[in-house]
C-alpha cells in the first residue's frame, strides 16, 4: 500500500537517538491526535509506527475501483463527534446509513416478512430491556441471563438478532460479555456516517496538517524503560530513540500479548485492567462483482442455521456506485474464520449469496478480507467488558504511570471504549496531561 507519512528529510533535521519531549508509540488515530495536540503545544515529538502504513485498525484499502476500509467504518453518532468534525474541517466525504433500509432472508433463503421481522425485533429489544432487572451473578455472562429469563436456549432468529445488533458491535459472543456491563458505554447522538471515499482521508489530514507530523515506520517497539528520573528509552528491532515521556497507544490486544516488555513492569492495578478486559473480534469480506444481482437496499440480513454465521452484509453499492458487498462476521465465528484460506472463506460467503440469490450469480472479480485477531500489531478489532470486568477497568487504563508513562487507545476510554472516537479522544487526553505534568 501507498505510504501516506514523511519522509526523514521532510521532518526535523534530528536522528532517531536525539532526546524527544514525547515518544508516541503507534500511528493510530490516538497516536495521531496526542502527537498532534503536542506539536501545536510546541513539544518535540515522534511517533514509532510497527506497521508500513499509517492508521492502525483504520485500514483503508485500494484494491478495488474505490477506496475500501477493512477496519473501522463509520462515525458513530455525528452530533459534536470529534470525528465527525476532523471530517468537515479536512472535508472528507460522509454518507448517513440507514439501517432500516434492510431486507431479511430466513435460513431457507426467503425473506422474512415484514410483520415477522417487526415481531423479532420487538421481542428482541424487550429481552434486552429485560436483562438489567435480573438478579444474577457477576460471572454471570449476557448468553446465561437471556437464557435463564427464556427459560430456553435462543432461537435462531434471536441468535440472528443478537449477533446482529449485540455481537457484532462488541465484537464478542453474547457468551463473552458481561450482562452487567456489556452496554455501560456512551454515545452521541445523531446519525451514523460511512466514508464512501475511505476512513484514511481523516488519518491523512490528521498526520501533515496544519504541517507533517515527525512518523518512523517499521518501528516495532520491543522494550519501553521509564524508571529513570525524566527520561524514557524506547526500544525497536532497529533503533533506541529517548525522550522525556512516552505515550503508549498500541492496540489492548498488543498488551495482552505481553509484545511490549516494560520496565519496571506496569503496576498491578494497570495489568489488572489489562488481564480483565477483553480483545474482541470482527473481520470483513469484501466482494467486487461484474453487476449487481441484488436488492438496492443499504443491509442485507440473514438468519443463518448456524449461529453467527454470514448474518449481516453492507451494500457498499449504494455508497459508492460500485457493485460491491461487505459481509461482517463476529466473535467466535470470526475467529474461526482465520483459521480458513482465502479461497474457503470467498466459497463460503458465495454459498451464503447463492442460497439467498441462486446458483446462477456470478463469482466475485475481486475480494479482499481482515484477520484481525491473527495481526500482531492489533491481535482483535477493538475492546469489550467480559464477566467480572467493569468501567473501572477502562478508567485504571487511562490513569498516567508516573510523570513519564500514559496509556491511550479506545481501551483507555470508559465512555466511548471500542470507538474511533473514544481513541481520538483518549490520544488528545494523554497529550494534556503530559503537558499539564511537565
Amino acid at each position: 500500500m501507498a505510504g501516506l507519512g514523511v519522509s526523514l528529510s521532510q521532518c526535523w533535521s534530528v536522528t532517531p537517538q536525539s532526546l524527544w519531549d514525547v515518544i508516541v508509540v503507534g500511528a493510530g488515530i490516538a497516536g495521531l491526535a496526542a502527537a498532534r495536540r503536542l506539536q501545536g503545544a510546541g513539544q518535540r515529538v515522534c511517533i514509532l509506527e510497527a506497521r508500513d502504513r499509517l492508521g492502525g485498525r483504520i485500514w483503508t484499502l485500494n484494491h478495488f475501483r474505490v477506496p475500501v476500509d477493512l477496519g473501522a467504518s463509520w462515525i458513530h453518532g455525528s452530533d459534536g463527534n470529534p470525528i465527525h468534525r476532523l471530517a468537515m474541517a479536512a472535508g472528507v466525504p460522509t454518507q448517513e446509513t440507514n439501517y432500516d433500509n434492510l431486507i431479511l432472508y430466513n435460513s431457507d433463503g426467503r425473506p422474512l416478512a415484514e410483520a415477522a421481522t417487526e415481531a423479532l425485533y420487538a421481542e428482541g429489544d424487550r429481552l434486552l430491556e429485560g436483562v438489567m432487572a435480573q438478579s444474577s451473578r457477576p460471572t454471570d455472562s449476557l448468553q446465561t441471563v437471556l437464557e435463564r429469563m427464556r427459560r430456553q436456549p435462543l432461537t435462531p432468529e434471536l441468535n440472528f438478532y443478537f449477533n446482529t445488533t449485540i455481537e457484532h458491535e462488541r465484537a464478542a459472543d453474547i457468551q463473552e460479555l458481561s450482562h452487567q456491563h456489556f452496554d455501560s458505554d456512551a454515545a452521541f447522538a445523531g446519525e451514523d456516517l460511512l466514508f464512501p471515499q475511505g476512513y484514511h482521508g481523516i488519518i491523512d489530514h490528521l498526520s501533515q496538517s496544519p504541517e507533517p507530523l515527525t512518523i518512523y515506520r517499521n518501528q516495532s517497539v520491543q522494550r519501553i524503560s521509564y524508571g529513570a528520573p525524566h527520561a524514557v528509552t524506547v526500544e525497536t528491532g532497529q533503533q533506541v530513540y529517548q525522550g522525556r515521556a512516552v505515550i503508549v497507544t498500541v492496540p489492548l490486544g498488543v498488551l495482552k500479548k505481553g509484545r511490549i516488555r516494560f520496565d519496571p513492569p506496569l503496576p498491578q492495578r494497570t495489568q489488572q485492567a489489562i488481564d480483565r478486559l477483553g480483545m474482541g473480534i470482527l473481520n470483513k469480506v469484501v466482494l467486487e462483482f461484474p453487476t449487481v444481482f441484488w436488492e438496492e437496499v443499504e443491509i442485507l440480513n440473514y438468519i443463518s442455521e448456524r449461529k453467527g454465521e454470514w448474518c449481516e452484509w453492507l451494500n457498499l453499492h449504494a455508497y459508492t456506485g460500485q457493485p460491491l458487498l461487505m459481509a461482517f462476521n463476529a466473535a467466535t465465528f470470526g475467529r474461526q474464520l482465520e483459521a480458513s484460506s482465502d479461497q474457503q472463506i470467498i466459497g463460503a460467503a458465495m454459498a451464503t449469496l447463492r442460497r439467498l440469490y441462486g446458483t446462477g450469480i456470478p463469482d466475485p472479480t475481486r475480494f479482499a478480507l481482515s484477520r484481525w485477531g491473527q495481526d500482531p500489531f492489533s491481535y482483535g478489532a477493538y475492546s469489550f467488558m467480559p464477566p467480572l470486568a467493569s468501567p473501572a477497568d477502562y478508567r485504571s487504563l487511562s490513569q498516567p504511570i508516573g510523570d513519564r508513562l500514559f496509556l491511550a487507545g479506545e481501551a483507555t476510554h470508559d465512555r466511548y471504549p471500542a470507538t474511533v472516537h473514544g481513541a481520538y479522544l483518549s490520544g488528545d487526553r494523554a497529550a494534556k496531561a503530559w503537558l499539564a505534568a511537565r
